[in-house]
């Protein structure tokens, strides 16, 4: 593929046989991956996957607008307008952020610190304001904007889904998001404005729009992930019996390993941009994406079940708990696919799958 070759534009424009974006192929090229495809590809792909582009690309225009100004409208009643021209120590008393809810800030700004892991792979974005960092602010000033900008993204979700607010892990969700769509910048106008409106919007899709609330549920509902994690343990026993027996018999329950996975779509299992292949996968599966993180899920065991030794509690564990570092991910999002289709060609997947097992 040459340099300037683009593959999702093409079918996200209309052409002389049809009038709408063709989802079906940009779903099922998503589905095996975007990597060395175009920036522009996948900031289209997943803003068509996640439908918050519509169907008729000549809306985009119009839609883009609308989002913006919805999002602008929300940054300036919460008084955030100039919130990333500004650096902001490491660890600031509450009353130093000025807003409506300090304490909201605080903890978003500290989980942000936090995920510096992920950040640092962002491109440098120091804010200029004379401000002389302390020796624990050194690293993390130098992306300042970009933190800048996620916290008020945070802010801004939270502030208008009161009935979800702001939940550790939503640091983690929001930044392969912003990283796919600012290393396209330039095809939505190097409008950063923009670029916080469409990030805003694609985090607002994940959570609410998808099966992914589940596992941020309440300890009230806990049952509910009780249940779902009971799903993947017979999804794992149908495709790979051999090592879910050893993972049963040593009595390890999935909310030892794997609920991290599923509930920050395996966000801290891999750096970016490798994770970023991971959600390509998942957007093309979007109607059903937590169905799909299971079958992911699946592919994670498969690539170290080797390590996964009977009788070893310890060892066992330990590989199920920390993945290797730099996993090809290829084989991982491939055997995902391959357990996908035998089901789905089946009957519907892992709903009809559960459904078949419970009548037994």
């Amino acid at each position: 593929m040459g340099e300037v070759d683009f593959v999702i534009l093409p079918l996200a424009n209309p052409s002389f046989d049809r009038e709408k974006v063709d989802i079906d192929e940009i779903r099922r090229l998503a589905s095996h991956g975007l990597d060395g495809y175009q920036p522009e590809d996948r900031a289209v792909a997943w803003l068509c996957m996640l439908n918050i582009y519509p169907e008729d690309p000549l809306e985009w225009p119009m839609k883009r607008s609308e989002l913006r100004e919805s999002y602008w409208a929300f940054v300036k009643d919460l008084g955030l307008a100039e919130w990333d021209t500004k650096n902001i120590p490491h660890q600031p008393q509450v009353s130093y952020y000025q807003l409506k809810n300090n304490v909201l800030m605080g903890q978003i700004h500290g989980d942000l610190v936090r995920t510096g892991r992920t950040i640092f792979f962002l491109q440098p974005d120091p804010i200029d304001d004379g401000y002389e960092p302390d020796s624990a602010d050194m690293v993390m000033v130098q992306f300042a904007r970009h933190v800048r900008r996620l916290e008020r993204i945070l802010y801004v979700f939270a502030t208008c889904n009161a009935g979800w607010g702001y939940m550790q892990g939503f640091n983690e969700l929001i930044i392969p998001l912003y990283y796919c769509f600012i290393s396209a910048l330039p095809f939505f106008n190097n409008d950063m404005i923009l670029l916080e409106a469409l990030t805003f919007q694609a985090l607002q899709t994940l959570i609410t729009e998808s099966g992914l609330h589940e596992f941020y549920t309440t300890q009230d509902n806990s049952s509910i992930i009780m249940h779902r994690l009971e799903d993947f343990n017979q999804l794992l026993s149908r495709h790979m019996s051999d090592v879910a027996s050893i993972i049963n018999e040593l009595n390890i329950h999935p909310l030892l390993y794997c609920f991290r996975w599923f509930n920050l779509l395996f966000s801290q299992e891999h750096d970016l941009p490798n994770i970023i292949l991971i959600w390509d996968d998942l957007f093309a599966h979007f109607d059903q994406l937590m169905d799909m993180v299971f079958y992911i899920g699946l592919g994670h065991i498969k690539q170290i079940s080797g390590q996964l030794e009977k009788g070893n509690y310890t060892g066992t564990l330990s590989a199920l708990q920390n993945m290797p570092p730099n996993m090809d991910l290829k084989p991982i999002v491939t055997f995902a696919n391959k357990c996908w289709d035998e089901d789905h060609k089946k009957k519907s997947g892992l709903k009809g799958f559960l459904q078949k097992k419970a009548k037994k």
